[in-house]
Parts: structure tokens; sequence; C-alpha cells
């Protein structure tokens, strides 16, 4: 876990840095690149006079309510309450906090975050508007001939723009540096994904299955799964090329608003709300997934038509934005948590319980806690009565049989033959290692802070959100 993100921030940076600077300069700096922004008009254009235009509102964030690109309602509901899921729920964010020794890492984590997240304007929306700027006709193609010509994709080619970059103005060997570079943070996102799809699936899907399944073979299910994920992944490509008018980004917001955001909902009534039940969380998450399943499936069915075509989509469609949606769906999950919830209350909780599993508890020992600290408490006191029953027997061999008694690691290097070194390879090897439990002390520990990096890491959140206020007041 500790390598996760070390290994994400350098590739990070690179990309983000080294680009941005000599596509800037490219252009003759940031006043030359909002001046010739405007001006990016392909030559190639349709009979509808608004098509291959740059948008008059493009340098600002907070964009037309009933508009068809991020209208602000929608795009602050999503911000605050939607993305909740993604960055503090979704596996392959958490995991990156699992490495932390305690709280005071944690935020300092999450705030170096968060810091970085405001570089994208600068490193991916700038970058965009100088690959249009640069690349006219090929990146803001308006003719839905022109752009099959030059990406394969009718609905546009905006998609292209960083490669764009990339290809046409970095020298040969930064343009290589830079597809490393490119590769490697693919490679560590997929890795991350493929992980937790992975560990989801073999622990909680096959292991019902299969209640008596093994290590190795949950490992084995665990590889095959990744391998269909892939299959999967490729397959799918060409329903995301022409998906939200060819706009990558905006179908992945649009597939997580979906899809993923009623599960930030389910784990806030969960630990906010002790009245939630087990049955209530599950169905109301699935009663959503299938509303969501739904507007996904006419989405692939009605794609958005080019620029200047007629819409003939239906208005659950077209009148609604994704962004709406997604408040929509999140709203009726918490509506149907709450009903399944109060129809099934004779399954509820106790509160002790729940001790230790909501936000009210969350420092209180829970059954797993008190479970082990009565092991404990029985493996000393029989620890003791052996000592005790014990005064006549040789120190040292009562001393080799409570060493016998105790798991040991086996560190010997064993040569084996080549064929079973591919299988262990392919499908892994088994150890009989086993992780520590994180019980109640050490929650305890964890979540305590110190003062001074307590106070410190506070001022840092209030600078961060002086900056963001300065760039919501400058591109408003």
């Amino acid at each position: 876990m500790r390598s996760c993100p070390k290994e994400e921030l350098m590739p990070y940076l690179i990309l983000k840095t080294e680009n941005k600077t000599v596509s800037l300069y490219k252009v003759g700096g940031y006043s030359a690149m909002t001046e010739k922004y405007m001006k990016a008009i392909p030559s190639e254009r349709n009979d509808n006079l608004t098509c291959g235009l740059p948008r008059s509102d493009a340098f600002h964030l907070f964009l037309d309510a009933d508009g068809t690109v991020f209208p602000w309602p929608g795009l602050v509901m999503q911000a605050t309450v939607g993305c909740i899921w993604y960055w503090c729920f979704d596996q392959v964010m958490v995991q990156r906090t699992i490495a932390a020794k305690n709280l005071s890492h944690t935020k300092g984590g999450v705030l170096m975050t968060c810091f970085l997240k405001v570089l994208p304007l600068f490193t991916m929306v700038f970058p965009g508007m100088i690959s249009r700027i640069l690349f006219t006709d090929e990146v803001g193609c308006a003719d839905t001939e022109v752009c099959k010509k030059v990406c394969d994709n009718e609905v546009g080619c905006s998609n292209i723009a960083y490669a764009k970059l990339v290809m046409e103005i970095l020298p040969n060997g930064l343009r290589g540096f830079m597809i490393a570079v490119m590769l490697s943070a693919i490679m560590s996102s997929l890795t991350s994904i493929f992980n937790s799809a992975s560990t989801i699936f073999t622990i909680d899907v096959w292991r019902k299955i299969r209640k008596s399944a093994g290590e190795r073979e949950l490992l084995l299910v665990g590889r095959l799964f990744v391998t269909l994920m892939c299959g999967i992944s490729i397959l799918f490509l060409p329903l995301v090329k022409a998906a939200e008018g060819g706009m990558v980004f905006a179908y992945i917001n649009a597939v997580d608003s979906i899809l993923a955001y009623p599960i930030g909902m389910m784990f806030l009534m969960s630990i906010f709300w002790t009245g939630a039940t087990e049955q209530g969380c599950f169905y109301g998450l699935l009663l959503a997934n299938c509303v969501g399943v739904a507007r996904l499936i006419l989405m692939f069915v009605y794609p958005e038509p080019a620029c200047g075509d007629h819409d003939g989509r239906p208005a659950f469609l077209s009148k609604v934005h994704f962004l709406y949606f997604g408040v929509i769906i999140n709203i009726f999950t918490v509506l149907s948590i709450i009903s399944i919830s109060f129809m099934t209350k004779c399954n509820r909780r106790t509160d002790k319980e729940l001790q230790g599993c909501t936000w009210w508890t969350r420092l209180k020992p829970n059954r797993y806690d008190i479970r082990c600290a009565d092991q404990t408490d029985t493996t000393v006191f029989s620890t003791q009565m052996d000592i005790l029953n014990t005064e006549g027997e040789n120190k040292s061999t009562f001393t080799d049989r409570i060493d016998a008694s105790m798991p040991k690691e086996v560190s010997e290097e064993v040569s084996l033959p080549v064929l079973r070194r591919i299988t262990n390879f392919l499908f892994g090897k088994i150890t009989s290692s086993k992780s520590s439990e994180f019980g109640m002390n050490e929650r305890r520990e964890f979540l305590t802070e110190n003062n001074t990096i307590k106070n410190m890491l506070n001022v840092l959140v209030v600078l961060l959100f002086c900056i963001i206020a300065l760039l919501i007041g400058i591109y408003h």
C-alpha cells in the first residue's frame, strides 16, 4: 500500500508540468492563449452557424443552469455530495490511506491530494485549449466527415488533444520520455482499479458461491476475473467513443453519477443513521442501480447527436442532464433506504451491536474487540496455570513445549523444479502468514492527534479554501 502514492506522485508531477510549460510557451503565454482560443475556428464547418465556434463562456467554471455542458447547479451538487463516494468510499482511493501511521498522516495525504487537484485547471484544461489553438482543424473539427477522417469518431475529436500536443510539439527525446510517463501513469491506475475489482469479486461474491474455497483458488479466480475485466473493457471502447458527444471525461462523470454516487449515499446513511438496516441499504442501493442502468442503456441506444443534427432522443435524456439525474438518483437512494429500513425495522441492530460502527460510537469497543479481549484474557490465564502446574518440570522442556505451540514463519528457501516455479508465479504461492487485526486500542491510537500537527493541518485547510475561492472569483 505504501508504494501506491509514491509510484503515482512522480508520473503525475512530470506529466502535468512538462507539457503545460512547453505548450504555453508555444502559443505565447497566458494572455495570448485567451485571445487566440476565441479565434480557433475550424476551416470546414457544416451549415449550422454555431458549430465549431468556441464557447463564449469557455473561461468560466459555472455554466448556464439549463445548458447541455455541465450546468452549474448539478456541478455544485455532484462536486460536494456526489463525490463523497469517490473520495471517501471508493476502494481505489481509500487504499491510498491504509498505509498511514495515524489520522494526522491520513489528513496530510488527503490535503496533498487536494492541493494537487487544483492543478488540473492549469495542466489539463489549458493544455486542451492550447491544443485546439495549434491544431484547430483536427482537435476542433465540426464536420462529421472531417472528424471521422481525423480520429474515427463522427461526434468530435477533443479526446486527441493531449496526445496531439505530445506527438507534435515535443522533441524526439522528450516525446519518448512523456510517452513512458503516460504509460506508467496508466499502468498504475489500472493496477489499482483491477486490484480493487479482483478483491471485491473474490471476497464478496466468490466466497458466497464457494464457501470452501481455499486461498489458491481465490487467487486464481481473482486473476481470471481481472482477465475478464480487461476483455470487457476492450469491447466497451466503441460505446465509450460515441457517448456524451465523444467526450470521455463527460462519459466517466455520467457513469459515476448514474451508478456509483448512490454508494456514497448508502455509506452516509449507514454511518450517521442508526436506524438503517442491512436490507434497507442493500435493496435501496439495488433499486437505485436498476434505475441508473435503465438510464445508461438509453444513453447507448440514443447517443448524443452531432452538432447541427436533430436531437431525437427522449425528453428523459435530452432535457435532464446527467448531473441533475445524479441528484435525483441520490435522493431516490436515500428515500429507498429509509422506506425499506422502516419496513424491516425488526432487523435493526441494537445499540450494543452498533458500537464502533457509526460516527457517534467510533471510539467505543465493538463486538470484535470485546471477543478478542475475552480470548486474550483466557489465553493469559491458561498460560499462567500452565506455569504453575509445571513447577517440577524441566524449564527448558517447558519452554520448548510453549515454543512448539506458537506459529512460526517458514523462511527457508527450497529449490523447486522450473515447472513448479512457473506455476507459483502464474497462480501464486500460498504462505502461512496472517495479517494482524486492527483492534480497539490500535483504532484509538490511530485516531489520536498531536495538537501542533492538527493545528498546522487546519491552517493548510484554510489556505486551500482561500486558493479555491480565489480561482472561483477569477474563473466564475
